[in-house]
């Protein structure tokens, strides 16, 4: 399980949360599939990422914390994105599916049926399932 510090989540209200499908979420955030192995094998352990949010160091230049992972969604399109190497560190650890932040969503019943790739490929809704919040 990837770690979502309560930091995190809170940093992502109001926005929805979902559990995302690794592959999809990894496919329709990379340019080709030179890439996807790449990050595959580039991605640190689980538990590096996990130990790197619990020891508080997860901060960037502005001192705000880091995102969960994170896509923004306008008019059904990914627009940005961020927390592929995780989603892979997630696969490798043998998850079928990473928490998600649907930043620009504010309602499950906003979810579009289909979500664009920002480069290629798309999500369905039916594919996302609910997120159980880490305490």
């Amino acid at each position: 399980m990837l770690y979502i510090s309560p930091e995190m989540y809170l940093r992502t209200e109001p926005w929805v949360i979902v559990e995302c499908p690794i592959d999809a979420f990894i496919y329709c955030n990379t340019r080709n599939d030179d890439i996807v192995s790449a990050l595959h094998e580039l991605s640190l352990s689980l538990d590096q990422y996990n130990e790197f949010s619990l020891s508080g160091a997860a901060f960037d230049k502005k001192g705000l914390g880091i995102l969960m992972p994170f896509m923004v969604v306008e008019k059904g399109i990914v627009t940005n994105h961020d927390g592929r190497h995780r989603a892979a560190a997630l696969r490798k650890a043998g998850a079928s599916h990473v928490p998600v932040a649907l930043i620009k969503i504010t309602s499950e019943k906003r979810i579009p049926e289909v979500i664009k790739g920002r480069f290629r490929g798309e999500i369905r809704k039916a594919d996302l399932r609910p997120h159980t919040p880490c305490r």
